[in-house]
């Protein structure tokens, strides 16, 4: 699939963590937080950010192979094939330059 836009689950795990960020920045901001507290907050985001991108082939948040234990461990945890630091794992589709180096701008900020 390369039109994510008919992700159901994509956009599920997105939003959430969009929700979640903007709650914990808020939280943040007000020195309302504690480590613990951060802690679970950015466990739960990492979960969120995870199965978007290893879910991202699935269109329906209805399809049973997204129940099963194995595979829901398996697509929450960090995926095998992202590696920002290895260009090689950028999928094999035509890029345009541009957006190469309009994200390679953002690994300064690391």
């Amino acid at each position: 699939m390369t039109n994510w836009g008919q992700s159901e689950v994509l956009q599920f795990h997105l939003k959430e963590l969009q929700e979640d960020l903007s709650r914990i920045l808020k939280e943040v901001s007000s020195q309302n937080v504690n480590n613990v507290a951060l802690y679970i907050d950015f466990a739960h985001m990492y979960h969120h950010l995870n199965s978007a991108w290893n879910s991202r082939e699935f269109t329906s948040l209805d399809n049973p192979e997204l129940m099963r234990d194995a595979r829901y461990l398996e697509l929450a945890s960090f995926p095998k094939d992202l590696d920002p630091w290895n260009p090689d794992m950028i999928p094999d589709e035509e890029v345009d330059q541009s957006t190469l180096d309009s994200t390679a701008g953002s690994n300064n900020d690391l």
